[in-house]
């Protein structure tokens, strides 16, 4: 019996938990065999650890489940995911009544290397069309071989990618100036920095976007005479902001993933609120008046510059051309895409920003047609490139993804509600 094997019976699964008027089945449908009950949990394994790299290299959830469940199907071997954001129950039935099912819970931190993310659907597209072509233990040594691939990026370059993101946001979303942009990418340091300590530190990712916050929101306070407030907290804090987990989570609702879509909204809420109180403790202690008179505690900055106006683009609009792209290859960086994705990945989100925009400045619609606009188009050069190429199209749309749901509006929402207390 293999190692594995060995290992699932050790954790109290498997012929542990049979009656024992199954310990001795006969028949042609006997599953208790050796060669065929090691088969049966290398297979379990597989699945395992397939969905575990899935979550871990950025899968997109809603998809997880029927993964699961196809690669199952192919392999003979029935496999149900209850997933619930991070954590997920892999469950086993008995082919055999009065049989307990394998259930297999597991945690794992959700996050994106879209390196592996391709190689790995790859793997998986190999076992559902042709899932009698390789044994289970040369698939789980291909597995093996992606899981050691190393990264396009280290957390270092990640780091200096929020420099380059802070900097294109706040002309693209924030009405910044080229000013407020270089102010901007300066202050994105600060959360860079936090997020390789935190990377070292692990207890300290539970303040890390409040900490994040306060501190960016102290700076742009202190510099706030000189620079638009507004803009400077939001696109030096837009990494953290958490856009694409409530898109994905209003997927999981759609798709009636109701428990995993409504806890990952939920976290998505808690997470504004923790940003949104860090941005706000630093103006009410920098303008705190120590007398202890309790005069002087607003939420903004006082005597600060006047903004450009919401909504609008403060710089000529010719400079989005560099802004985008340059925008999206910084996200490239953060999702640890490799080189050779960038071309079509920028160009993709080049696309549904330009028909966004124009139905917002050529067309005047209204926020809702664009994007509308812009995510149907999304979805029609996702769908084109998978006919086209035969090839996961996740990684293709997903910094324009990132594009049309920065995130900020939840966060601007939970500031007004703050300043207009």
């Amino acid at each position: 019996m293999s190692p594995a094997s060995s290992a699932y019976f050790e954790h109290g699964v498997g012929l542990q938990s049979l009656p024992e008027s199954f310990s001795n089945p006969s028949g042609p449908e006997d599953l208790f065999k050796p060669k065929r009950l090691d088969h049966q949990l290398r297979s379990q394994e597989l699945i395992l650890r397939l969905v575990k790299a899935a979550v871990a290299f950025g899968a997109p959830s809603h998809r997880l489940k029927a993964i699961s469940h196809s690669i199952g199907h192919s392999m003979q071997c029935t496999a149900n995911l209850y997933f619930l954001d991070g954590h997920a129950y892999l469950e086993f039935p008995a082919k055999v009544a009065g049989v307990p099912p394998a259930l297999f819970p597991f945690a794992e931190r959700p996050s994106m290397d879209f390196t592996k993310l391709s190689l790995l659907m790859s793997l998986v597209k190999k076992i559902l069309r042709h899932p009698t072509q390789s044994s289970v233990d040369d698939l789980l040594a291909d597995l093996a071989q992606i899981e050691a691939t190393p990264s396009a990026f280290s957390s270092v370059a990640i780091g200096i990618s929020y420099v380059f993101t802070a900097a294109t946001a706040a002309i693209m979303f924030f009405h910044g100036t080229w000013k407020d942009a270089a102010m901007s990418s300066a202050l994105a340091i600060i959360p860079a920095t936090l997020m390789l300590v935190a990377k070292e530190f692990s207890q300290l990712w539970w303040i890390y976007e409040c900490s994040s916050c306060f501190l960016v929101s102290m700076a742009a306070t202190a510099l706030s005479k000189h620079f638009c407030y507004s803009t400077l907290i939001l696109s030096a804090s837009i990494a953290l902001l958490p856009g694409f987990t409530i898109s994905m989570s209003v997927v999981e609702i759609m798709t009636k993933n109701i428990l995993a879509g409504s806890i990952r909204l939920c976290y998505a809420v808690v997470h504004l609120a923790c940003m949104t109180l860090g941005l706000t403790l630093a103006p009410i202690l920098w303008n705190a008046s120590w007398d202890g008179s309790g005069n002087g505690f607003q939420r903004k900055p006082v005597g600060g510059r006047t903004c450009a106006a919401e909504n609008t683009i403060a710089v000529n609009h010719f400079w989005l051309f560099l802004c985008v792209p340059l925008y999206i290859g910084a996200y490239n960086v953060y999702l640890k895409a490799p080189l050779r994705q960038w071309p079509l990945m920028i160009t993709v989100g080049c696309i549904g920003y330009s028909v966004g925009y124009a139905s917002k400045h050529v067309w005047h619609a209204p926020p809702e047609v664009n994007a509308f606009a812009a995510s149907f188009t999304l979805g029609l050069l996702a769908n084109l490139y998978t006919l086209a190429t035969d090839r996961f199209s996740f990684n293709a749309i997903v910094a324009g993804i990132f594009i049309q749901v920065p995130g900020s509006w939840g966060l601007r929402g939970l500031l007004a509600m703050a300043y207009a207390v």
